[in-house]
């Protein structure tokens, strides 16, 4: 969504639930998820969500794959496990192109679908606007409650950006998302927090990439010498790797950088095991102790991380989301308040933020290095 120009937050249904309370989003996407609307403690709905279409709330909604399934299983439709309609991987679906959320898209178009459990039988007032080995898409009378059990949002749906284009086009979504603004949000986000504080020092967890490097770069003109970045040594760099990081730094304009020698200890705790997951969650209490440590040092208020959504939803601490892997900087309770300014976006998204600040390529191209190391 924030690709096509429009402002965007990722929820959980027990978060949507309060959020809902407060504000009126335009457009509702219930995303997809490797769960059956059978299995016991499956993600539900929020309560207050209006999935009708005919109340008075004005928002439309959308669900892909799981959320479709979910759709039509609240409503009263059928959704059951299929052998013969399971799609994992390219498919071709046959559309309705007169109606507007296949408006412009090819009558036959490639997608890519990912789902065991197929709609069998629609809910009351809903009709059929795509059709693959089986069910596709469904819509309500009114156009407000609508269902497709492909996946638009990855590069294999061809046209899958075209579609998710004409639905927020449906719900009147207003283009006002870029990369000028998002700047001056996470700046003033930060002020705002630290303004309310007495200890306003800030120590950031500073690696090189593009993710630190970025935010830095965004808060050092507004925090400067408040803002201390603190870089690990872990034992496990590559060659040369501290120059870099120094670089990156100064292309940043941080004043304070702080480089920490603690490769031993942190071989010596993670050397006891072989299994990745204990290794990371060793490696977790190091880095902790590390950042405690200087926390007390300077006397600092609060601890900044380079976050992303990706980070967050990977460890499984978004509702259902199944846990890929722990990250080692995701999930820790520290004593002072820790913030995240980059929590919402994606790494293409902060790739860029740092365009738009002119960082050089080498920062915004540079792929990812894991915090642990080689």
């Amino acid at each position: 969504m924030r690709e096509l120009g429009v402002r965007s937050t990722i929820l959980s249904p027990q978060k949507a639930e309060e959020w809902l309370k407060y504000n009126n989003p335009k457009a509702v996407i219930l995303s997809g998820s490797n769960w059956s609307v059978h299995d016991e403690g499956a993600p539900s709905l929020p309560k207050s969500l209006d999935i009708s279409g005919l109340g008075d709330k004005k928002y439309l909604i959308l669900g892909i794959c799981y959320g479709m399934q979910l759709l039509a299983h609240q409503l009263g439709g059928l959704v059951e496990k299929s052998h013969k309609h399971r799609e994992y991987g390219p498919a071709k679906v046959t559309l309705n192109n007169a109606h507007p959320l296949f408006r412009g898209v090819s009558e036959k178009t490639e997608v890519w679908a990912s789902h065991g459990d197929t709609v069998t039988k629609l809910p009351k007032n809903f009709t059929s606007i795509a059709i693959s080995e089986g069910l596709a898409a469904m819509t309500n009378k009114n156009n407000r409650v609508l269902g497709i059990q492909f996946h638009p949002e990855v590069a294999h749906t061809k046209e899958g950006k075209k579609i998710l284009k004409n639905f927020i086009d449906m719900a009147g979504c207003k283009v006002d998302w870029d990369s000028v603004n998002l700047i001056y949000e996470i700046q003033n986000e930060v002020l705002d927090v630290v303004k309310i504080a007495k200890k306003q020092k800030l120590i950031l967890g500073f690696s090189g990439g593009v993710d630190s490097t970025t935010l830095a770069a965004i808060l050092a003109p507004v925090l400067k010498d408040k803002l201390i970045c603190i870089v690990v040594d872990t034992g496990g760099a590559r060659m040369n790797e501290f120059e870099e990081i120094k670089k990156n730094a100064r292309s940043a304009g941080v004043k304070n950088l702080v480089i920490i020698s603690a490769g031993k200890e942190f071989i010596k705790n993670i050397s006891m095991t072989i299994d990745g997951e204990e290794k990371r969650g060793k490696f977790r209490e190091v880095y902790k102790r590390i950042f405690e440590e200087q926390i007390a040092k300077y006397e600092a208020g609060f601890i900044l991380q380079g976050t992303l959504a990706t980070d967050i939803i990977e460890s499984g601490k978004i509702g259902h989301s199944a846990m890929i892997k722990t990250h080692h900087n995701v999930g820790l309770t520290w004593k002072v308040e820790d913030l995240h300014p980059l929590r919402n976006l994606f790494k293409y998204e902060v790739r860029e933020l740092a365009r738009a600040i002119k960082l050089s390529p080498a920062i915004y191209e540079r792929n990812p290095f894991p915090g642990p190391g080689l």
